[in-house]
């Protein structure tokens, strides 16, 4: 498969699917990766933050845009545009993305954008944002991952240093919230995902 991650800001993909990620490059699938914003101007994370962490993951194809955080609404046009030119250059069967209930503006933006630009090209997943959920999540399928993924989308995540106060960073809690996801489905460890669209 081709998979197409997109991140509002730089973090967003490894949080949510990180370990996901591992196993599907580990599957030999190609992954690529764009981020649309380091997040914050004062405590954004920088680009080698974000090119370390796609090194830890094994992710050889990434960018980064320079969206300004928080106003992506005010950028839709733009945003959507450049999720055209994804979608006519690199051709994903797979599209990863914000969840629908994702309270973030930023988030909503990139989740909506997508599902217009992909609905009728390929599958779209929605990410486990689980910090941005305000009524509850509606996950519908799990990956199966291992101990090794996780560890990957770990070291992954440790590449940003300048987020590590950050709850969701926290490597007590990433690993407490895939096994709370294996819980669910039967595994020892998983990462939910929302079924947005399934194109096969």
């Amino acid at each position: 498969m081709r998979i197409l991650a997109l991140s509002p800001h730089t973090d967003d993909a490894e949080l949510c699917a990180g370990a996901s990620i591992a196993r599907w490059l580990g599957e030999g699938h190609d992954v690529y990766v764009y981020a649309f914003s380091t997040g914050d101007i004062e405590k954004g994370a920088s680009f080698s933050e974000f090119a370390g962490a796609m090194e830890m993951l094994g992710v050889m194809k990434y960018d980064l845009g320079n969206f300004p955080a928080h106003y992506f609404l005010r950028q839709r046009q733009k945003i959507l545009e450049t999720m055209l030119g994804m979608r006519d250059t690199w051709h994903p069967d797979l599209v990863l993305c914000p969840p629908t209930w994702d309270c973030h503006q930023d988030h909503q933006v990139v989740c909506n954008e997508a599902a217009r630009v992909f609905k009728r090209h390929c599958s779209i997943y929605g990410y486990d944002a689980v910090q941005n959920e305000v009524y509850g999540s509606h996950l519908n399928l799990f990956v199966n991952v291992s101990e090794t993924q996780l560890a990957i989308k770990l070291a992954a995540i440790y590449e940003y240093r300048s987020q590590a106060t950050r709850a969701t960073s926290k490597p007590e809690f990433i690993i407490a919230l895939a096994r709370v996801r294996g819980v669910q489905a039967g595994m020892e460890y998983a990462e939910g995902f929302q079924l947005i669209r399934e194109r096969k």
